[in-house]
């Protein structure tokens, strides 16, 4: 039975093979633990109806159809160069969308670059950019590509520094570290570096030109997180102590519930409810508990893990890929997740990056 099962589904096999091997055993079982302890949390809430359903489509679901997109996409070292034109090209269609925001801004209030408008546009930039920046590092030697390339980082830059969004500069410039410090032709790290950098000044010099007001929040919110401490980390941590093994649950309610309560037990409180804590682990640690932390730190840690490892010892085609899911990982949820509560949502496509490219890999060296 089991041999005939094997003939007719080799994938199958190679799937099974790869959910037994120990790092990716341990990466779906650290992120099962932290899917029961939101479950077991939100289970408990008075209203948990609300939470669960938002548990469910804001973690569990994207998480799962992150698994199920890679069981069902076809397994060939050919489709990674499909994906990473569709990652590079989900830039290009966010810049677009942004572009034409602000210009029914300027049409509707003659002017546009207000602070805080275009922030929730950062996160798809931070997220995608690195595709688009393994795509120039891997074709940097044409020139064709390369004035394409540089025209629309500058776009981006300017759209991102014009944005507002804490920490964003701060993650493209971590995203451009690990390319010069990872990629395998150093001529092309430094190369690269100097002209995403100049590129950076200009795009930074031409956003300050045309929203100022925006730049100079976005700088203060950069160089000071006393809001960040009066407004969410403070009241988080008081949050926290108080359901310190179980957490709170998931969803915004409960999160508006608890800050009214700790509201009312300190009337001077000068903080503001921001509608969350602003720090991707306490925001785990409010919803799930400690154990929800540790399993967690641990996925992270694991992501990480395989990223770098495939980044380093795979074929060209799996390292490009890697290296720019690996950077969009630790630009968005260990920099920017610093400062921010990250989006659930992109968890699943990095999950899927994983899996997908182990399983590649995997193949490749059996073959071998």
């Amino acid at each position: 039975m089991w041999k005939k099962y094997k003939e007719l589904s080799p994938n199958a096999i190679h799937i099974v093979d790869l959910f037994s091997s120990p790092t990716i055993k341990s990466l779906m079982l650290s992120l099962g633990v932290v899917s029961l302890c939101f479950f077991i949390a939100t289970l408990a809430q008075p209203s948990g109806t609300k939470g669960l359903y938002d548990l469910l489509t804001i973690y569990i679901g994207p998480i799962t159809l992150g698994i199920l997109a890679f069981i069902v996409f076809p397994k060939k070292i050919e489709s990674i160069e499909f994906l990473n034109l569709a990652c590079a090209a989900s830039v290009i269609f966010l810049g677009f969308t942004d572009i034409f925001h602000y210009g029914r801004e300027l049409y509707q209030q003659g002017t546009f670059g207000h602070p805080y408008t275009h922030r929730w546009f950062s996160d798809g930039y931070l997220f995608f950019m690195p595709w688009l920046l393994m795509r120039f590092f891997s074709n940097n030697r044409d020139l064709k590509k390369l004035g394409w390339f540089f025209l629309i980082t500058m776009i981006l830059i300017l759209l991102l520094a014009t944005g507002g969004s804490r920490g964003s500069m701060v993650v493209v410039i971590s995203q451009i570290l690990i390319f010069v410090c990872l990629y395998s032709n150093k001529r092309s790290f430094f190369f690269g570096a100097a002209l995403l950098l100049m590129m950076l000044g200009i795009g930074f010099w031409g956003a300050l030109q045309l929203a100022p007001k925006a730049i100079s929040i976005s700088l203060e919110k950069g160089l000071f997180v006393g809001d960040r401490m009066n407004d969410a980390w403070l009241p988080v941590l008081d949050f926290i102590r108080h359901d310190f093994w179980i957490g709170h649950g998931f969803g915004r309610a409960v999160w508006d519930q608890a800050y009214a309560i700790f509201l009312t037990q300190h009337e001077r409180w000068p903080g503001i409810n921001w509608g969350g804590p602003h720090n991707q682990v306490l925001d785990v640690a409010f919803i799930g508990g400690v154990f929800a932390v540790i399993a967690y730190c641990v996925a992270c840690f694991l992501i990480v893990k395989i990223l770098f490892t495939l980044a380093r010892r795979s074929s060209p085609e799996i390292a490009g890929a890697a290296l720019a899911t690996l950077c969009s990982f630790v630009g968005l949820y260990l920099v920017r997740g610093l400062v921010e509560s990250i989006r659930w949502e992109p968890l699943g496509i990095i999950l899927t990056w994983c899996l997908y490219l182990s399983y590649l890999n995997q193949n490749q060296s059996a073959e071998e």
